[in-house]
């Protein structure tokens, strides 16, 4: 099924989305719209062209600096007072989209929007907290834990830029 990948406006029906994560769900549903109204964060949704309102899926980014103790060699070596980077703050599939391919493919539209930052500002890196069993699914992509909790990961630009080619 064809889809498009657009920001998320007033327009787009948040209150039926549901992947199955309640925190995820009561996030778009209540937060993501006046998060993005006050700059906080950037949420891009999924969406099918014939019925664009509705959500199949999301991603939210927000920027962000991790403490360079969290790092393993030799990340934290190149980057003393914190790496700068972009955290990959929430992705979520409608439950009736899972198993699509639809999150690598928000992962890989997330990822592409991270790299465009790193061209403009300072960002060394792609962050994510995997919760619910999430690792294995981000550790496909390359992503590292950090040394202070196993559910934080973190993707460097290079690789980012390597994933593109």
């Amino acid at each position: 099924m064809p889809v498009e990948i657009v920001e998320l406006n007033k327009s787009h029906n948040r209150s039926e989305f549901d992947c199955g994560a309640e925190s995820l769900n009561l996030y778009l549903k209540v937060t993501a719209h006046q998060a993005q109204t006050k700059a906080k964060s950037k949420t891009t949704v999924l969406v099918h062209p014939e019925s664009p309102k509705r959500i199949l899926g999301y991603f939210t980014l927000v920027l962000a600096v991790v403490p360079s103790d969290d790092f393993p060699p030799p990340y934290c070596n190149q980057y003393k007072n914190g790496l700068p980077g972009v955290n990959l703050a929430r992705l979520a599939v409608s439950l009736e989209c899972q198993r699509e391919g639809y999150g690598a493919l928000l992962l890989v539209k997330a990822l592409e929007k991270v790299l465009r930052v790193s061209e403009q500002a300072g960002c060394a890196s792609c962050f994510v907290d995997a919760k619910n069993g999430a690792q294995a699914f981000y550790q496909k992509f390359g992503f590292i834990p950090l040394l202070s909790d196993p559910n934080r990961l973190f993707l460097p630009i290079k690789t980012i830029k390597a994933l593109q080619r």
